[in-house]
């Protein structure tokens, strides 16, 4: 061999090494990335029915059947794609939770079926770089959150809460965010998988298919329970008012929008060689369902968009034949116009006689509904108001946005802010909509101008390629995945399709679809265009990373309006580990905690503070809340019913900058949404108020409960025993002491207490006086021997607490600390030395 060519194969190997070690590093963090979605969505539908769990547990069984049967994998992924409508709700309720799992199990699915079989197929054109580029464009936006709050909630709540946070999250949550980035980053994953699998045209056809045949499905469930023929009622958790058809879907706007780009894959039946006359009338019949179903949706953008698909439609059908027998003239065009021009006023007339004549049966005022939407089919006019308020939003940033899907979370502050310029164009006062209501608006305000410059450029190219792939390979499935290309957009005009994941899941489909093909169907001078483009939006990339991070945290806006965080709630910072805050009425403005919180005080002196507990099934699994002073146990509530508790709590003066920090930690935390009470899906632990300080002046007495008096015989030589139990932290009053040495009697009857011993510390000023262990449940007598200041209260903090209920020791629900009963002994009800919380 000469050198030459030795050298040649040394290149080669070489080369064939890096790919292959980028290859296993890609399909390293895939799995990860893939793995972590699993486990943090495994503990949300832990919690779930029974039912439910059987079903996901049979899905995952049948999944991980096809190592067995791999070439079963195209049927599972039909079947997947025939229940996407299943999962038409919000991306943050549980139907979209279980969509995202199966998405995550089927790409692992998928990668490991190319890493048994030891086969890749090359990526064939460049569409996954500007997909690439958007992605990391929406991350870097995330810098404009407040992600000092956001670490903190990590810190205090734990992954597990954490992750269960971001999943659920509502569009006004700062969580939301994180979570519409996972999913953008999992499509992508998806149809990566897929489309570089090597039965990847087999793969796509059935997804498609599967797509197409769960639509008509839904539709025809859809029809049947509107007029009361079948009930879904079990399965949906919200049902539109009034009379609009929604199926499966929690709305039946989004419905609307899944059929219109669902329904052009209908072509794949059409386009099916050697088509006999009883397919063509039940495809003839499966339009005449979806016009129907979209009919009945009373969309009127469904109405708008649906009869163009129609068209689309027609004309492929009938112009497919004529190209394929190399008979296509204008007279063929003119003729099949014609054949359109009569057979979608067709259609449309038999669906919506179809409808009126039932609804005259059904008597229902449909027809008077129907009237009433059609008439203002042409006067958009909530709808412009919303597009005028998200212009005004994005002019805060029109450049690179505000960050990734944060338009509610912008609605809330900016009209918070009475300078705003959303504030002054604001013209619908009463309502906070999650989204504008269209597609390139939502982009605009979460990336700006340049995000709305790479999500065309991605559109443009899939276009581009899908059509020259057509031109030269005469491949008519194209024009399927161009139409629901098409369809999206146009719907997009009036809606904001990333809303429900189902939707969005479609366009990346499309997507995944035109990555596979081949790239060199485009003309030299275009594919040179392509990389030009290409490299301009990874430095439009790098550009929008450095911006992000020179206005960290939006403090660029915050500093525009004169505030101190950018946020509803500007006292976040001291809030840590809380949810935004909530104002109820004459009880003042509460906030809920996560399964920990941190409140940062700069106070000092008597503090006051409500809590209040909503959790479910409190009298069998009470819930218990531990409070923290500066890192030590002051107190321990806890609830064994839906109440409202006062607490009074003494806070010294503490040196330095860093003040007080009271922590607050719930034993356990519980979901409205689970628990039958309306659509919050936040994990909650207790509400918490304002605190409210009071100057340390005059009797100070705190952190007992009421007099008691001791039984027969109990405290002798003493007699008659008057004492009050103490929760974990008491305060004592010694102005009345006369400067005489400081003498209790102290009694714990927690169980085991031999072997766990209770400690009781005596501290004044934080600064630690003396301190007494208990070994037995007797009284005991002390004398405080360290220097004690008796203008100054004394604090009482016993080393644990315990309640006797909880631990089945009788019906005392308190959490009890040590009994104390100050000496000489004497009858101090009506001047107490040790006094009762009011």
């Amino acid at each position: 061999m000469s050198a030459v060519a030795e050298m040649k194969c040394i290149h080669t190997g070489g080369v064939t090494y890096a790919v292959s070690v980028k290859k296993n590093l890609w399909d390293i963090l895939t799995l990860v990335f893939l793995f972590l979605n699993i486990s943090a969505r495994l503990p949300i539908l832990l919690q779930c029915s029974v039912v439910l769990q059987g079903i996901i547990l049979i899905v995952l069984f049948g999944c991980f059947f096809l190592f067995v049967y791999p070439h079963s994998f195209k049927v599972l992924l039909f079947l997947f794609a025939c229940s996407l409508p299943w999962y038409g709700s919000h991306s943050y309720h549980l139907h979209n939770i279980v969509f995202e799992l199966f998405i995550s199990v089927l790409s692992i699915i998928c990668l490991i079926q190319k890493r048994q079989g030891k086969k890749f197929d090359s990526v064939k054109n460049r569409l996954s770089y500007p997909i690439i580029s958007y992605i990391l464009l929406a991350c870097f936006s995330l810098l404009l959150l407040p992600v000092s709050h956001i670490g903190n909630i990590v810190h205090l709540w734990g992954w597990r809460d954490f992750f269960s946070a971001v999943l659920q999250a509502p569009p006004e949550s700062i969580l939301y965010p994180l979570s519409a980035v996972n999913r953008l980053l999992l499509f992508f994953v998806f149809i990566r998988q897929v489309s570089t699998h090597p039965d990847h045209k087999q793969l796509f056809r059935f997804l498609f298919s599967g797509l197409v045949t769960g639509a008509v499905v839904a539709a025809f469930l859809g029809i049947l329970n509107h007029y009361h023929w079948f009930s879904l009622d079990w399965f949906r958790d919200t049902v539109a008012s009034g009379t609009r058809l929604q199926s499966v879907f929690g709305n039946p706007g989004w419905f609307s929008e899944f059929l219109a780009i669902s329904i052009p894959f209908i072509l794949i039946g059409f386009l099916t060689p050697k088509i006999n006359r009883i397919t063509k009338l039940m495809l003839f019949g499966v339009l005449i369902i979806c016009e129907m179903a979209i009919i009945l949706t009373y969309s009127r953008t469904g109405w708008l968009i649906y009869p163009l698909v129609l068209v689309s439609c027609w004309f492929v059908f009938y112009l497919s034949r004529k190209i394929e027998a190399g008979a296509l003239s204008w007279r063929a065009v003119g003729k099949t116009s014609i054949k359109v021009i009569v057979s979608v006023p067709l259609t449309v007339l038999i669906s919506y006689f179809l409808v009126t004549g039932i609804v005259r049966q059904d008597n229902s005022g449909t027809a008077g509904l129907l009237q009433q939407r059609f008439a203002k089919i042409s006067n958009p006019a909530a709808r412009k108001k919303i597009w005028q308020e998200s212009i005004a939003i994005g002019r805060e940033a029109p450049f690179f946005g505000l960050g990734y899907e944060s338009y509610k979370h912008q609605v809330l502050t900016l009209a918070s802010i009475p300078g705003s310029l959303y504030s002054k164009k604001r013209q619908i006062k009463n309502i906070n909509f999650d989204t504008p209501h269209n597609h390139f608006l939502q982009i605009f305000v979460s990336n700006g101008i340049v995000g709305l410059f790479f999500w065309l450029s991605i559109v443009s190219y899939a276009m581009v390629i899908l059509f020259y792939d057509l031109k030269a390979k005469k491949n008519y499935f194209n024009i399927a995945v161009m139409l629901s290309i098409i369809a999206f957009h146009q719907y997009g005009l009036a809606q904001s399709m990333q809303y429900v994941g189902v939707i969005w899941f479609v366009i990346f489909l499309c997507f995944g679809y035109a990555m596979t093909l081949n790239e060199n169907a485009l003309p030299s001078g275009m594919r040179q265009a392509v990389t030009m483009i290409i490299l301009f939006l990874f430095l439009l990339t790098i550009a929008g990373g450095g911006v992000y991070a020179g206005n960290f945290e939006s403090q660029k806006l915050a500093e525009k309006y004169g505030l101190h965080a950018y946020g509803t709630d500007q006292d976040s910072d001291k809030y840590l580990g809380f949810y935004s805050e909530e104002s109820w009425g004459k009880k003042g403005v509460f906030r809920w905690t996560g399964r920990k919180a941190i409140m940062k005080l700069n106070s000092h002196g008597i503090m006051e503070i409500n809590y209040f507990c909503g959790a479910p099934g409190l009298n069998d699994n009470p819930l218990v809340l531990d409070v923290s002073r500066n890192g030590r146990f002051i107190d321990q509530i806890t609830f064994w019913k839906n109440s409202l508790v006062t607490r009074k709590y003494f806070i010294p003066s503490v040196s330095g900058a860093s003040g007080t920090q009271v922590e607050l930690k719930v034993s356990r935390t519980w979901s409205p949404k689970k628990e039958g009470g309306g659509s919050d899906t936040r994990m909650l632990g207790i509400a918490v108020s304002e605190p409210h300080f009071f100057p340390l002046s005059g009797r100070v007495s705190l952190g007992c409960y009421g007099w008691q008096a001791a039984d027969k015989g109990e405290g002798k030589p003493y007699r008659l025993l008057k004492y009050r139990w103490t929760r974990r932290e008491a305060v004592l009053d010694l102005s009345s002491q006369a400067e005489r040495p400081v003498a209790l009697l102290l009694k714990s009857d927690q169980p085991y207490i031999k072997n766990h011993p209770v400690k009781v510390e005596f501290l004044q000023q934080d600064t630690l006086t003396d301190s007494f262990t208990l070994l037995d449940h007797h009284w005991k007598r002390i004398t405080i021997s360290g220097r004690v200041d008796y203008q100054k209260p004394l604090v009482i903090r016993v080393s644990r607490t315990w309640n006797p209920r909880r631990e089945g020791y009788g019906d005392d629900p308190r959490d009890l600390g040590v009994a104390v009963a100050l000496l000489p002994v004497e009858n101090r009800e009506n001047n107490p030395d040790l006094a009762v919380d009011k």
